[in-house]
Parts: C-alpha cells; sequence; structure tokens
C-alpha cells in the first residue's frame, strides 16, 4: 500500500522541483508511520518538550491540500497530503503556548503568551491517523476536495472530556453552495457526530429572573436566591465578586461612636437596598464564562433580579478565582463597613454642598440621609465588573488593588470625607477640602484595616494619593 501511495504521489507535479524535500520527508514518514501526521506528531511533541517540560498536545491542524495535476491534456483539481500542519501545545504551568509548524522539509517552532488556540484537554499519545480519517470521511460522497482537518478532543456539557474527534472539511457543494463537514472519531475511526460546545454563547441580553415571596433583605437570603439562578443558567458557577448597596439610615439615632456599642445598639442583619452578584465558570480552555445577576428594588418593593447573558472572557483578561463555599458569616463585615460610615450618611452627590443658618454665623457639610452605602467584596488580582452605578471608579479601584490585603478576600468600601476651609466671615461660598477613606475588613478574619487619600479642593480632579489614616 505504501509503495503504491508513494507512486502516486511521486507521478504528480507536486512532487517534483521545489516540492520534492517535502514530498520526501512526507512519504518517508507515510512509510515508517502510514500517515504525514503521525510522522511529524512525534517531532513535534520532542520540540515542545524541549520548549516547557510540561507542555501537552492539544490540536492538530492541516490545510492547504489542493493539487493540480494533468490528466488527458487537461488540468484537473485533486486532494493532495496537506502542505501545512500545525502543531499546538499549551503549558498548563505557565499558560502559554506553542504552535509547530512543518513547511516544507522544516519544523518551525513559535512561542505565544497569549495562545493562538484556545484549548488546553491534552491528545492521546496514540490516535487514528490523517488519511484514514479522511477515508472515512470520504465514504458515500465520491471524491470530494478536503480543504482543511483539525484534530482535537471535544468535551460534553458538564466540561468533561469527550474524545479526540478529526474534522474534515471538504468544498462547496454544488448543490448547496455550503463546505461539507464530517466528524470522525479519532479513536475508532468510525463517522460520529459531537457538538462543538467551543463555541461562544448566544448574546440573549439581559432577562428577569423569578424571585421568591417574602425575600429578605440580607446577605445570606439574597445569595442563595442569586447561586439558584446562577446553578439554573448552566453548571460550573461560582461567585467570584460582589457589589452592595447597604442601608445605613439605621444609624441615624447612634449616639455612641464605639464600635461595639454600636454593634450593640444595631442587633440584627445589615439590610441590603441592592444586590450584584458576578459568577464565573472555567472552560476545558484558556477561556472563561462569566454571569451577572442582579436584584434591586429591596427597599422600594417589589423587588426584581435580572440575569446578565453568559459572556466569553479571553485572555489576557484573568480569570477569577472563586470564593470559597465555607466562608465565614459576611454579617459582622458588613456591619463593620455599614458602622464606619459618618452618622449623618452617606454623600449621594459628586461634590460637597456648603450648608450655613441664616444668622450666617456657622458653615457645615451637607449630607443626604436617605442615601445607601457601597460595599464590595472582591480579590486583588482578579477582574472587576466595572458598573458605573455600582462604583466603584477607576482610580479608587485603583487605591484597592495597591493597598488591600494581597491574595485575601476582603470586603470594602470608600467613604468620603470633607471639611470646610473657613473664612470670616463664612459663606455658602466657602471652599471644601475632600478627601477619600478606604475601609477594608479581611472576609476570613475579619480583621479591619484602612487607608485614606490625601486631602484637596473638592472641585479638583487630582490623582488620589493614599496615605494612613490620621
Amino acid at each position: 500500500m505504501c509503495g503504491t501511495r508513494r507512486a502516486r504521489m511521486l507521478g504528480t507535479p507536486r512532487c517534483r522541483l521545489g516540492w520534492l524535500p517535502l514530498c520526501l520527508i512526507l512519504l518517508l514518514g507515510s512509510c515508517g508511520d502510514r500517515d504525514p501526521i503521525l510522522a511529524l506528531s512525534g517531532k513535534a511533541r520532542a520540540e515542545a518538550k524541549r520548549w516547557q517540560s510540561d507542555a501537552v498536545m492539544v490540536e492538530i491542524e492541516a490545510g492547504n491540500f489542493l493539487d493540480v495535476v494533468v490528466e488527458g491534456g487537461k488540468p484537473v483539481m485533486k486532494s493532495g497530503p496537506p502542505k501545512v500542519i500545525s502543531f499546538h501545545f499549551f503549558s498548563p504551568a505557565t499558560r502559554q503556548a506553542l504552535t509547530v509548524s512543518a513547511v516544507q522539509e522544516v519544523l518551525q517552532s513559535r512561542p505565544e503568551e497569549l495562545p493562538g488556540v484556545p484549548f488546553t484537554l491534552p491528545l492521546p499519545n496514540s490516535f487514528v491517523g490523517l488519511d484514514a480519517a479522511i477515508a472515512a470521511a470520504k465514504t458515500g460522497m465520491g471524491d470530494g476536495i478536503v480543504t482543511s482537518a483539525d484534530l482535537r478532543i471535544y468535551w460534553k456539557a458538564d466540561g468533561q472530556p469527550d474524545k479526540p474527534v478529526w474534522m474534515i472539511t471538504f468544498g462547496q457543494d454544488p448543490k448547496t453552495a455550503k463546505s461539507i463537514a464530517r466528524q470522525i472519531d479519532a479513536v475508532s475511526g468510525a463517522v460520529t457526530t459531537v457538538a462543538d460546545l467551543s463555541k461562544e454563547p448566544e448574546n440573549r441580553g439581559t432577562v428577569p429572573g423569578q424571585l421568591p415571596p417574602g425575600l429578605q433583605r440580607n446577605f445570606t437570603a439574597l445569595r442563595q436566591v442569586a447561586d439558584a439562578a446562577a446553578a439554573q443558567q448552566g453548571s460550573g458557577f461560582k461567585l467570584y465578586n460582589v457589589n452592595l448597596l447597604i442601608d445605613i439610615s439605621a444609624l441615624h439615632n447612634i449616639t455612641s461612636r464605639s464600635f461595639e456599642q454600636k454593634a450593640a445598639d444595631l442587633n440584627g442583619k445589615v439590610p441590603i437596598s441592592e444586590a450584584h452578584f458576578a459568577y464565573a465558570r472555567a472552560t476545558p480552555t484558556v477561556d472563561w464564562e462569566s454571569l451577572n445577576i442582579d436584584i434591586s428594588n429591596l427597599d422600594n418593593p417589589p423587588p426584581a433580579m435580572s440575569l446578565g447573558p453568559i459572556t466569553r472572557r479571553t485572555p489576557p483578561q484573568v480569570q477569577p478565582r472563586f470564593l470559597p463555599p465555607d466562608s465565614p458569616d459576611p454579617e459582622p463585615r458588613l456591619r463593620r463597613l455599614q458602622l464606619s460610615f459618618p452618622r449623618g450618611g452617606a454623600w449621594s452627590h459628586i461634590y460637597y454642598s456648603v450648608a450655613f443658618d441664616p444668622a450666617m454665623t456657622k458653615v457645615g457639610l451637607g449630607f443626604d440621609d436617605a442615601t445607601p452605602a457601597q460595599a464590595w467584596l472582591s480579590r486583588q488580582g482578579d477582574p472587576w465588573e466595572n458598573h458605573l452605578e455600582w462604583g466603584p471608579a477607576e482610580d479608587q479601584y485603583a487605591v484597592f488593588a495597591t493597598t488591600a490585603p494581597r491574595d485575601r478576600w476582603t470586603w470594602w468600601t470608600v467613604i468620603r470625607h470633607g471639611r470646610v476651609l473657613r473664612r470670616d466671615p463664612p459663606s455658602a461660598f466657602d471652599p471644601v477640602e475632600a478627601w477619600w477613606e478606604f475601609v477594608f475588613v479581611d472576609a476570613e478574619t475579619g480583621a479591619a484595616t484602612s487607608r485614606c487619600t490625601t486631602p484637596h479642593d473638592d472641585y479638583s480632579h487630582q490623582p488620589l494619593i493614599e496615605v494612613p489614616c490620621k
């Protein structure tokens, strides 16, 4: 069989002159391993191991099959061996990739910091070769012209590996003007059908969710509802980021400023006005998928829940770490943030306003007593879902990213402080000096730390410079 195939190949124009070196390599490999892909894959694996010791082959692509031969004095298009073969490798330790290409007689390797293909599941050491896969794919369809061939591991709906499959694509069907593709099981060599779950999910937009009656306004109750909604969207979604609006109106009647006394005065759970939960799930590729769930109108019933679309995230976006399922009760952490705000409330506008009495004898700062405070749960280094209505602003998050406890899940908030730079006589136009206080509470230990920014004119837009709080 090998000798017949060699004679047929050497009798065609593609194995003459410039193509002869490549044909010899492919032929020698074919006679030894009965297939060009099998002949070259071992050399490609050795090249990848020199690059990274943990490198695994994750995909093989073959292309440029078209040949034009002369039969009966006329040029005829035929399928020949692939003239370009690419072996793709992935290093789990470094999350980087390598492509080894066979062009003519030379194997060329190209490291890629951002993988050229997203796949990470390793191909087996032995599999059905390209020639056998093409022969199986051609069954019942005549001598079709192959345009491309691809071998990789497909996976099931639960993310577990299924099997290695060759996807053999032929030229356009003259009846439908569409290309024809057939899948070949690379273990048995039989024609098969496997769903390609690597395709990005359809963006169905934001859709409403169903909330249970009598929903309570505390974090634990809201998270249980959000977790259940995320599970209904597909398996594997885990929480990695939380944005909350917490009610601080209960602080108005507090007179003691000690944390212990305030905690005693505010028994019960911290009331939440709105909640945003960000979920993610890993895929059998370098990509990951995110899902946002919002619960709103908790202080102005009826409450509502919306489910964002499942979105595919690709490098260089970093896949987040997931919040451990056995995290401690967050209520003491949220209470610590709630009690950090001034007794007057949070500030809801961009700038302070100056309040003064009719006699013009004193000047102070106005607060909005009904404004809820923002609180976030995130981990330094993880991706951030930037919702403007949820905050924080980008420059505020930059402070968190550089000053929060490293590699720790952290509950945190930003408190706006200010003071009037008094003039004599005082007026409503006295300037205001403002600064931000960042309060960090370790989600596991409950330890609290804080950082402040340097005071600045309230109307300036200078960068936030963090300093220890006085």
